[in-house]
Parts: C-alpha cells; sequence; structure tokens
C-alpha cells in the first residue's frame, strides 16, 4: 500500500513532468511558426495539426529550400501516413537526422513525446548543426566545433571534478539527475 507521501510525490512528479510537455509544445509550437509564417501557415495544436503531413511537409521545404513534392490531399488515413512518410524519409535520407521509434502512425496519434522529439530533432538538424563556433574565443589557433559539440564540451568542463559525473553526450549522461545541476 502506499502512504500519502509517496502518492503526492508521485503527483508532484508527474505535475512536472505536465508542465515540461507543456512547456516545450509551446516553445517548439513558437519555433514552427516563426518558419511557417512564410506561407502564411500556422499550427494551433501541434500534437494535432501535424497529423495530415501537409504542414511538416510545409515547414521542412521552408528549412531545407527543397521541394518534398506534392501533399496528397484528403483526409483518409492512408493518404496522411503517405505525406508523413515522405517527411520522415526527408529527414533520415536527405538529412540524415537520427529518428529512432518514431512512425507516421505516431505522428497521427498525436504521441506528445515523440512528436516533441521529431521537432527537437528538426531544430538540431536545421539550426544547430549548421552553427559553428570557436571553442576558446580569443585564441587564434582554438578550433572551431559545432553548436552541439561547442555545448557539450562546455558542459563538460562545467561539471569537471563532480564525483559521479561524466558527461558524453546529451542523452545517457543526463538520465541519472546529476549532469543537471
Amino acid at each position: 500500500m502506499f502512504s500519502d507521501e509517496s502518492v503526492h510525490q508521485e503527483n508532484v512528479i508527474q505535475s512536472l513532468r505536465d508542465e515540461t510537455v507543456h512547456m516545450q509544445k509551446k516553445t517548439f509550437t513558437c519555433w514552427a511558426n516563426g518558419h511557417l509564417k512564410k506561407a502564411r501557415l500556422k499550427i494551433k495544436d501541434l500534437f494535432k495539426d501535424l497529423a495530415n503531413g501537409k504542414i511538416l511537409m510545409k515547414l521542412l521545404e521552408i528549412l531545407s529550400g527543397q521541394s518534398l513534392g506534392t501533399p496528397n490531399t484528403g483526409q483518409i488515413r492512408v493518404k496522411k501516413v503517405e505525406n508523413l512518410n515522405k517527411c520522415l524519409t526527408f529527414l533520415q535520407y536527405e538529412r540524415k537526422a537520427r529518428l529512432t521509434n518514431i512512425s507516421a502512425e505516431d505522428i497521427i496519434n498525436g504521441n506528445p513525446h515523440l512528436i516533441l522529439g521529431l521537432i527537437w530533432t528538426i531544430i538540431l538538424v536545421f539550426n544547430v548543426q549548421e552553427i559553428t563556433m570557436q571553442v576558446d574565443e580569443g585564441e587564434e589557433n582554438s578550433e572551431r566545433r559545432s553548436a552541439k559539440d561547442a555545448l557539450l564540451l562546455w558542459c563538460q568542463r562545467k561539471t569537471e571534478g563532480y564525483p559521479g559525473v561524466k558527461i558524453t553526450n546529451f542523452t545517457n549522461s543526463w538520465r541519472n539527475g546529476l549532469g543537471k545541476f
């Protein structure tokens, strides 16, 4: 049997998770809408508006400057799956994005965590990976790294010397929570 304290802790944890999803959804929606305004399109609900694939196709076309072809029209599920598969295939094979455990079905079904992961991947592919910076500003022989690599190096430097904290990437190194503090 669960004590009142453990139930309360679980409620607090779930509330924090919900708040995180809400903030990511809001942030990623604003980011996407900033690009989609070029096509006079707007996402109202990130988890629903990507379901037919048309808006996601347009977003990828705007970001990449490439055409993904004419989207299928109609509201039958097969047409939505075809549109979304064009997007996922483009990301994987044209942009070399690592997509893990996401399918067209997940987007149609409005899976929040997978959709947020997809949008984050798109941000990485089109915004973060294209940025380069000097690692040690002011030093003439400082090497240039991608923004992602430079951020990883910064995290490693800031956590150096903390017991039990070893930052090697942006996934596994954060799971135990020590890298966050």
